[in-house]
């Protein structure tokens, strides 16, 4: 529905885009959908198509709800870990923890927060879109047709970069060993967190366990996989993903 702009808030709006992006993978990451599309392994079945839907729902596209409580805790990690005196503060010497956790503990710490930040890219993406609908006058609730318009309404490199960000999201997900060493390096972090609670607030503590709860959930996704296994995921996501993109595009025409 096409109206005046600014007649709905802007919290609406973004969330109404939010709702019906739920819906769109929602209903493309169904077993029966994805087999029209694209030739299926064995080793992919039913459940877990139904696993790989719900991480999607779950931790990179959630409801609107939740996704208040993922926003917050994302700008609360940026608060701490992009601040070198908090994390040298909760780091110290690094001696310790390197004793405990072996002394690849910077690289993995690096790697969990650049695995964090490619799930904001979802976020950034959902902007955009909000951008053109209101400038487009869009009211909700925003219909899957009308969705799919924002979508053709943006440069198409521009929608593949973000395809691809979304590969190099799971190829993060799958490095098993570098990600099970960032989820050590979290737990031992939230602990130091507790310890000073004159610095560290729960508000915080909540923010970084949000951060664990994420990357855990992509280590129980793959953890029990051969590396074959794993890159089928990913090529699986890829293929249904450039399959959605090339089918709205298709519609211009």
């Amino acid at each position: 529905m096409i109206t005046e702009p600014n007649q709905v808030s802007d919290t609406t709006l973004s969330e109404e885009i939010i709702e019906t992006l739920r819906i769109t993978v929602n209903e493309r990451y169904q077993y029966k959908n994805i087999k029209k599309v694209v030739p299926l392994d064995p080793f992919i079945t039913k459940e877990r198509i139904d696993e790989l839907r719900e991480f999607f729902l779950h931790y990179i596209y959630p409801d609107r709800d939740a996704r208040r409580a993922l926003n917050s805790a994302f700008d609360n990690l940026d608060d701490h870990f992009k601040n070198p005196k908090h994390l040298f503060d909760l780091l110290g010497s690094g001696v310790g923890m390197a004793f405990k956790l072996g002394f690849s503990f910077p690289k993995a710490l690096r790697a969990a927060m650049h695995t964090l930040d490619s799930f904001k890219v979802a976020t950034q993406f959902e902007e955009i879109l909000y951008t053109v609908a209101k400038r487009k006058g869009l009211n909700p609730p925003i219909s899957v047709d009308e969705f799919d318009m924002l979508i053709r309404s943006l440069p198409r490199n521009r929608v593949q970069a973000f395809i691809e960000s979304s590969e190099e999201l799971f190829r993060l997900l799958t490095d098993i060993v570098l990600l099970k060493k960032g989820l050590d390096v979290i737990s031992e972090l939230i602990t130091k967190m507790k310890k000073k609670p004159d610095i560290y607030t729960e508000t915080d503590i909540i923010g970084i366990k949000t951060g664990y709860e994420i990357l855990n959930a992509g280590y129980g996704l793959f953890h029990n996989l051969s590396d074959k296994e794993k890159n089928m995921i990913v090529e699986l996501v890829i293929a249904v993903e450039s399959k959605n993109l090339e089918r709205i595009y298709a519609l211009e025409n």
